[in-house]
This record gives C-alpha cells, structure tokens and sequence, in this order.
C-alpha cells in the first residue's frame, strides 16, 4: 500500500472533482491501494484559507476538509473526498522548539537558505517523518509543488530531506512528487 501526504498546495491546486488525476487517487483510495493524510497544519493552513466566488473548486476544497476535520458527514466530503474513508489527519509532530530551531539555524531544507522561511513546511515535512516511524517498510510519497523547500534541482527529494529519510529505522522510503497526476506512475 502507498501512503500519500498531501501539502496545502496539493489540495488547493490539484482538487478538481472532475480530473482523472484526483478521481484515480479516489478509485486508489476506494480500492485500499492508497491511503491519504493531510497533516494537521495543511489542514489549518486549508480552513484559514480564503477563497473567493471566484475560485469555486478552492471553496469546495476547505468546505470539505472543515468536514473531514470535524468528522462531520457532508455532501462535499463523499463527492470530493470520496467520504473521508482511506482519509486521515496527522495530528501537529511532538517535536521540541528547539529541533526545529536547530534546523532553522543550519539552514536545513525545508527552511531557506537564510534559515528563515520554511516552519509550516518543517511541520508538514515532521508530520511525514512521524508518519514514516510509525509504518514499517512502507512506501510514503509527499506531494507538493514546493520545490523550494522540498525538492533538489532534478525535481527528487533534497539531499537534507533524503538524510533524514536515511535514518529512519522503519525501512520506509520517501519520495516527492509535484501534483496528485504524478501519482498515477507511482500507485
């Protein structure tokens, strides 16, 4: 089975009802072949989200993950998520301040190269890694089109994110794709 994490950007640039990339995640999901996360700051960063009337797909993407959130039934999340089963939310990494000021300091992805931009994305990044402890020898892939803070000049995962991908001791392998259509190559 792959697990598959969705980024913010995933869901918001990604989540059309009607693509065959995300219906096929869907039919993945319906078919236990794949199961979805959404760490609990994309969450955070979905509701806070504003959409407008002109961004109708957008608005259905929070609308749906306030309800998946609440664990409330909603139209949106059987037509959008597929009823929110094969879906979980990672809860916020127990991780100490001071580890991710540390990476903040040496300047690991996914904060920049000043070390100052990349928390919320440090969060997501540990909310994989606690994900990764928990399965053993399990295929885990990240989708995000954060290139930036996650990804080396070839589109793979950056070498910071692989080194700790490294020392994992579940066996469990990481990889980071760009949008929810890479995943049909992969599940």
């Amino acid at each position: 089975m792959w697990h598959v994490v969705l980024d913010s950007n995933a869901v918001i640039l990604d989540l059309r009802p009607k693509e065959a990339a995300w219906s096929g995640l869907l039919r993945a999901v319906r078919e236990a072949r794949v199961h979805v996360y959404l760490p609990d700051i994309v969450v955070d960063e979905l509701v806070a989200h504003r959409p407008t009337v002109h961004q109708p797909d957008v608005a259905n993407a929070v609308a749906a993950v306030r309800a998946l959130r609440d664990a409330r039934p909603d139209r949106l999340v059987d037509g959008l998520l597929g009823g929110g089963a094969g879906f979980t939310i990672l809860p916020y990494p127990d991780l100490p301040h001071r580890e991710v000021a540390r990476r903040a300091l040496a300047r690991r992805r996914p904060f920049d190269p000043l070390g100052h931009d990349g928390y919320r994305d440090a969060l997501v990044w540990e909310s994989v890694l606690a994900l990764a402890r928990t399965l053993s020898r399990e295929r885990l892939v990240l989708v995000s089109r954060n290139r930036k803070d996650f990804a080396a000049d070839d589109g793979s995962l950056h070498a910071d994110l692989r080194r700790d991908v490294a020392a994992l001791t579940t066996g469990s392998t990481i990889v980071l794709v760009r949008d929810v259509g890479s995943l049909a190559d992969l599940v």
